[in-house]
Formats: C-alpha cells, structure tokens, sequence
C-alpha cells in the first residue's frame, strides 16, 4: 500500500499483445463507448463509481488484501484494451499490481471537507480507453470510527451492477480475513458476455428485433433539446452539473406501495412522472426515452462484474388527458413489448434508423434510469451507506433513482449538461418532480394537471436552443452530513481561509480556528498592525489598525473585510439601468476608464434585466499591471454586488478586450456565462497606429472634450498644460482641472502599454463583433479574433466609423442585438 499514488503493472502482468489467441473484440455496448470517449480524449465523460461511507473501524491493510483479491477474481477489472491494425480488442491480463490509495485526514480541521476534495481531484481525472487497469481504489479515514471508500472506474468494464458486486465481494472478502475463514467464490468468466451477444447476433431473433425497431421508431418526433453540440459541457470539462434530493423514509415507502396497488413498478410511476415534467418543460409528448436495462439473462451473468448494461430506446407518447392509473397502465403494456427486443444493440439501432435525417442529431430527449442495488452487507461488522458519483455522461439530461432497499430512503439525481441545459431549467424540473413525488398519489390525477405549474413558472421554455447556454457550477463529489472531527467551524469561504493562514503564521499558532480570539492566541499590538496592513494589501480594504479590537476573531474579521469589499467594490460597479430579471448586461469601460461612451446604447436596452458598467474606482491610483489583472477586479468586484448572477458580457474599442478577458475567466470558473459582444474591439496589438505622445495626447482631448491636435511638449505636467490651454483657447469648451488631465493621459498610455503585451487565451464559446466599415484608420487584419474564438465568430459589418458606432442609428442595431441576447432562454 502506498500513500498518493498506485503501482504500475509488472511486465509479468501483461500477456504477450501479439498472441492473437488472447485477444477478444468488444461487445457492442463497449464499442458505443470507445467511440465516444474517442471523440473527447482527456475527457472524463465515461468515469464511474461510487463512495461508500464506512461507520466503524477499518483495518487498511487487510482492506488492501481483499481489494487485491476481488480483482484477481473478476477478469473484466483486469481487461486491457488494444487498438491493433485499425481495429479495438480486449484482452484479460492475468494479474495486475495495484495499490490502495490511501489518505488519513481525521487530524485535520475539516476531515469531510478534506477528504471530499481528494477523492473530487481523483475521481475527475480522466481515464484513458488506453489506460491500465481502468480502476481506482481509495480509502479516506476522517474520524476513529468513520472511513470513506470510493470506487472510480472507467465504464467500459463495469456497470452499476458490477459496481455493487465488487462491493459486496470486497466486503466479503475482508470479512473473510477478518475471520480467518474460507468464502465461498463465484467467478464467471468476462469473455462469456462477448460468446453470448455474438450468438445473439447470428440468430433469428436479431432479424426479428431489427425489423420491430425499425416500424417502432418509425416518423421520430423533433428533438426537445435542439442546443448545438458544440457547446456541450462533454468537450470541456467533461462533468454534468448534478442536483439530488432524498424522498424520504415514509415518502419512499407511499411510492413503492402506490406502485404495488396499481400492478406496476416504482420506475414505471417514476418514468411517468418524469413525462409529466418533461412535456409540461419542453412542450412535447412524444419522447424518446433512454432506459438502460441490466441485460443480465442468464444466471451467470448475473454474478459476473463487466459491462452488460445497455439502453434501449422507449418512445413514451402518452394522452395528457389521461389520469394517472391508465397512464401506468398503457405504459405497462408499452414497456412489457419493448423489453422483448432489448437485446438489439443501440448502435445497431441508430444505423438502422438513419435517424439524423429526421433532423435529430442524438437519438435520445433523455435518459432514465432505476438503479435496485442491495448495500445492506457489513464490512467488518461496520454498516455502510452507498453514494453514487456518476454513472457516466452521455446524454444532456439524465434522471437516476436509486433504490438501496426498504430501510433506505429512493434517492433521486438530475445530470444535467450544463453547456446545454440552463441551470434554471434543471432546478426547475428537479424541483417540480420532487414535488410529485412527495405527493400523496391516488391515480386518479390527470396527466396534464400533475406538473402544469412548471408549464405556467417563470422557467418554462419550448425548445432549449441557445449556444450562449454556458454551463453554471461544474458537480462537485458531495457526502451526506459525517459527524464533525472537531467542535470547531471550518472557515466558510475563501476570506476566512486567507485570514485563518494569516492568524496561524503571525502567532506561529498552527491550530488556531476562525472562532479563536486574538488575544487569548498571544497577539499583541505590533502583531495587530502588522496583521491589518497585510490584510489591507491583501483585499485591497482601508481597515484601521483598531480592527484587531474590534474584530478580535477571524470570522469577525472576515465580515469586517467583506463589508469594506462592498464598499470598494461599488465605486467601480455601476448600476447604468435598473432591472428585475435575475440575469445582467455588463458594459466594461473603453481606454478613458469612463462609461460616458454608452449613453445612447443603454437608452435603446429595452430588457427588464440591469445594466452594470465597470470602472476604475479612481482614476490616480488605477495603474494596472495586465489586462488580466484588470479582468479579475471586475469580476470580483461584481460577485461582491450580484454574486453568480448569469452575465452577459460586451464592450467597445478597449473595453471589448476586456470584456472578452472578463467572459474568458468567468467561463473558466464554470459559472453562468450567456455571452459576449465586441463593439469595433481590435484583437491584434501590431496593427494599431502609433503609440507616441501626439497620439496618446489626441486621444486625452477627445475624451476631455478637446477636439483638436495636441503637440507633445516634455513630461506630464506640460502636457498636461498643452490640452488646459487648447481647452481655454476654445469657446464653450470647459477647462479641465489639472491633476484630472495628468490622471487620463497616465491612464490612456498604461492601457496603451498593457494592451500591446495582451495575448488572449482561447474563449469556447460565440463571440460577436461590430465592425465600424467606415472607420478610415482601419486594418481589417487587427479584427480577426477568430484564432481566440473556439465557437462561431459572428461579424456585423455596419457603415460606422469607430466614434460614431455608438451614436444614432448604427446603435440601434447593437442595442437590439443585445436585447436579444440577454433574453436567451429566457421567457417574461
């Protein structure tokens, strides 16, 4: 056992790869997911597992020795597989060296916490097709008596029955040893489910299942989720957003008996009314519905862990008038009829149909699946509680249940892909599919009355089909409450850990917590001052020298630095139109560091969502380092005044750089992105016309309202004086203060010099761009952003020249454009 890593396979562990005679093709389940994990290599899109909390002692080392035998036992945890002369095999190496991952984190603040961003870190690392073995095991201890075990796999050799068996036979095997007594061992060979489908495939019956599939799927509905692809979250991060709920003892048990009452199953009420949501969501009855099914026929296979699983499609168009208990009903009749052709392969299906032209570019609107899985062994006497992480990521909407037996309560999952589904649809059908399953059924509802408050919310929506629909909060692993290690809080966000870190190296007090006073750690006054100055560099506050008495304890402390935050914040956000939708326009300032340039723009934004602008809080102390600095201000800045609100981002000449900086690290983080719009925003540094003092002055006067040339004259100061005295030589034209005009010519040459170093990172989404054709200066080389766009790159060419852009009527068109982008997904 080694602490952090696994062991590599011994060149004994692997067979010879040109012995033919141990190389065996895929099944076609598997070949489905070569394929597409292929299409996103890196990607951890078919990663699956599970996290098993432990409630007692757990001997590591014996655990090691049972995991070790269980692989050796189950011949598909040792398949390898090997792409050979254009084609894919597998291979059953004979033994493989692992090690047990295994970390201790009881001694530490935050054990659950800590042990939780471990196994996130492993289990989202991608596994490779390629990768050997495809497994990972690793154990957390986070309490005397509380262990975590999470199980990662890749899902080419396991499915969530084969992920039960390995439990179990884990659990037994360590029971075993720890009993010093023999267990009895059923191994059924992995390669006897490749013999098996391969008799299936030469016989009548698959004729008989293609033809049935074919009329069964015969003039397919238009798709619900018409999102390009492109935009999925499976090309990026390769994670679905997930959101759960627990039903609850009682509300498990009323389901399951409302299910016996009418003849049928709790999937079948389940899938009925995840229908219900579906259509009241989506505006659509008919529904291609993804169901995997064990397609564990024999008794055999039903001890054997691999992938057997598989999905078939079950086209679910039911009357909405119809109650509830004939809905079951002809749901029942529909689904005993599919389920006798199971067992022809999806892919098979897919090529048979040709159904891309239909216009569909994905067979399935959803997936739903009912996972029956027994986890009421012990290990070592220990009770334990199963979580599943994820089941892959294959489709863009995904609902599970899993139902670990009576005394456990049916938990439900929503996987959603979050670059395809808003967030707000997916808390939207959660929410309202909780709410029908807590209900107490009768039967007698009708259909269309059972979710009609979905189809009458704020999120109902017809069709998703906006590529600005970028993904929210990439899924995080999440555990049920453990008990807490210690009696003290963790720190709750970011401020509190950089302050905690603060107290603990000024005080040299390693242990000391949020909840700790100053004072009782030994602090004096020296420490205190020295301890506020670094807090002020830090977060960029004003706090004075007697917070320390004040706020003696770093959670006091932490809210005295976000109240100043607030308030240093709200200097450079400003709200340029009020709104009621919880979504926003953001508007970055051009190189001036003022937002007087939109004035027309915002009084042509007619959307009931606010307008926010961003600007230096003052002009004399903005001195900038990099645009990326600048970009992540402003994005702080603006979390401390609307939090994760969905932005849209856009900004004119300079102001478009930064905004393309800001949407670039605001999708980097995983939040709400709906998109961005360049506003005449050159790309290309080199291409711009001369960076010398006549120039920058020019640009000063104009911004000061000084239309005239300014020539150069020695250092700031005088040229300072140049645009006063242009300023009062001309009638009308008010004379700027002094210091004001210092402060703009620094600021225009600082922009000027970080601008030129900026080279922007690749954004994945659309971006648009308003392009001034008029504009006399203008290279059309400095305009191609389309080496940083990885989306479409909408140009909008309009007879403009770079000033005039803005102003009447060429506004009008980027005003509507943004209209219309903000009210993306979204209905009034």
């Amino acid at each position: 056992m080694q602490e952090g890593s696994r062991e590599p396979a011994s060149p004994s562990a692997v067979l010879d790869r040109h012995n033919e005679t141990s190389l065996f093709g895929l099944t076609t389940a598997q070949i489905s997911i070569w394929f597409d994990q292929s299409l996103h290599p890196g990607k951890p899109i078919y990663n699956t597992g599970q996290l098993i909390s432990i409630s007692g002692h757990l001997d590591v080392a014996r655990f090691d020795c049972a995991m070790r035998q269980v692989i050796l036992e189950n011949d598909a945890l040792r398949l390898r597989f090997i792409q050979k002369d254009g084609r894919v095999f597998q291979e059953i190496v004979p033994e493989v060296v692992t090690a047990l991952n295994y970390r201790d984190f009881a001694g530490d603040m935050d054990p659950a916490g800590q042990a939780a961003a471990w196994f996130d870190r492993i289990f989202w690392t991608a596994l490779r097709a390629s990768d050997f073995p495809l497994l990972e095991f690793a154990v957390a201890r986070i309490a005397a008596d509380q262990f975590l075990w999470l199980q990662k796999y890749h899902h080419l050799i396991i499915d969530a029955t084969g992920r039960q068996l390995v439990a179990a036979r884990v659990a037994a095997a360590y029971n075993s040893l720890s009993e010093r007594q023999e267990r009895a061992k059923s191994i059924v060979s992995f390669h006897s489910a490749k013999a098996a489908e391969d008799d299936y495939l030469a016989s009548p019956q698959y004729s008989a299942d293609e033809s049935y599939w074919k009329e069964r799927l015969r003039d397919l509905p238009t798709a619900c989720i018409k999102t390009d692809k492109r935009w999925s979250e499976r090309s990026r991060s390769g994670r679905p957003a997930r959101l759960d709920f627990d039903l609850g003892l009682d509300a498990s048990a009323k389901l399951r008996s409302f299910a016996r009452a009418h003849n049928s199953s709790a999937f079948k009420v389940v899938l009925c009314l995840v229908w219900s949501c579906y259509r009241n969501m989506f505006a659509s009855s008919d529904v291609i519905v993804g169901i995997p099914v064990a397609n564990r026929r024999s008794e055999g296979a039903k001890e054997c862990v691999g992938l057997f699983a598989k999905m078939f499609p079950f086209r679910l168009c039911l009357d909405a008038s119809m109650s509830l208990a004939a809905a079951l009903s002809e749901l029942d009749a529909r689904f005993a009829e599919d389920i006798r052709h199971q067992l022809f392969p999806l892919n098979h299906t897919i090529r048979a149909m040709d159904f891309r032209a239909t216009g569909r570019s994905e067979l399935f609107d959803l997936a739903v699946n009912y996972v029956r899985s027994d986890y009421g062994f012990t290990i070592g006497g220990a009770p334990i509680t199963c979580k599943n992480l994820s089941s892959g990521f294959p489709v863009a909407f995904s609902v599970t249940i899993f139902d670990h037996g009576e005394t456990v309560p049916i938990r439900v999952v929503l996987d959603t892909d979050p670059g395809r589904i808003p967030a707000v649809h997916a808390a939207a059908f959660l929410e309202c599919l909780k709410k029908l399953l807590s209900a107490p059924l009768q039967g007698s509802e009708r259909l269309e009355e059972l979710s009609a408050e979905l189809a009458a919310g704020a999120f109902h929506s017809p069709e998703i089909q906006s590529p600005s629909n970028l993904p929210a909060s990439p899924a995080r692993i999440s555990m049920d409450p453990m008990p807490p290690g210690d009696k003290f809080k963790p720190p709750g966000d970011e401020i509190e850990l950089i302050l905690l870190n603060m107290w603990r190296d000024r005080l040299q007090m390693p242990n000391a917590t949020i909840s700790d006073d100053y004072f009782d750690l030994g602090g004096n006054s020296l420490k205190a001052m020295e301890l506020v100055l670094q807090c002020n560099e830090t977060f960029g506050t004003d706090l004075p020298i007697s917070a320390v008495f004040e706020f003696p304890t770093v959670a006091e402390m932490a809210n005295a630095v976000r109240a100043a935050t607030v308030v240093a914040s709200r200097k450079c956000v400003v709200q340029l139109k009020a709104g009621s939708v919880e979504r926003c326009c953001v508007l970055a300032h051009a190189i001036g560091g003022t937002l007087f340039c939109y004035n027309e723009l915002i009084s042509h934004l007619n959307g009931p969502w606010p307008i926010y602008g961003l600007q230096p809080a003052n002009l004399s102390s903005f001195a900038p380092t990099s645009v990326e600095e600048i970009a992540r201000d402003y994005l702080a800045a603006l979390d401390q005044i609307i939090g994760d609100v969905p932005r849209y981002f856009a900004g004119w000449s300079f102001g478009g750089v930064v905004a393309f900086e800001m949407a670039r690290q605001y999708n980097a983080s995983a939040r709400p992105l709906l998109g961005v719009t360049l506003i005449d925003t050159p790309c290309h540094a080199e291409f711009w016309e001369g960076d010398d003092d006549r120039d920058i002055l020019s640009r000063a006067a104009r911004l000061l309202g000084i239309g005239a040339q300014i020539e150069p004259s020695g250092n700031g100061a005088a040229c300072a004086s140049a645009i006063i005295q242009s300023a009062a030589a001309r009638a009308g034209v008010p004379v700027p203060a002094a210091r004001h005009v210092e402060d703009v010519v620094d600021l225009i040459r600082n922009i000027r010099r970080i601008r030129r170093k900026y080279r922007p990172a690749r954004l994945p989404t659309s971006v648009t761009l308003f392009r001034a054709e008029a504009e006399p200066k203008s290279q059309e080389q400095a305009f191609d952003w389309s080496d940083y766009v990885e989306g479409d790159l909408n140009v909008v060419r309009l007879t403009a020249t770079h000033e005039s852009i803005l102003k009447f009527p060429h506004v009008r068109s980027i005003a509507a454009h943004l209209d219309s982008m903000c009210s993306r997904d979204f209905v009034a």
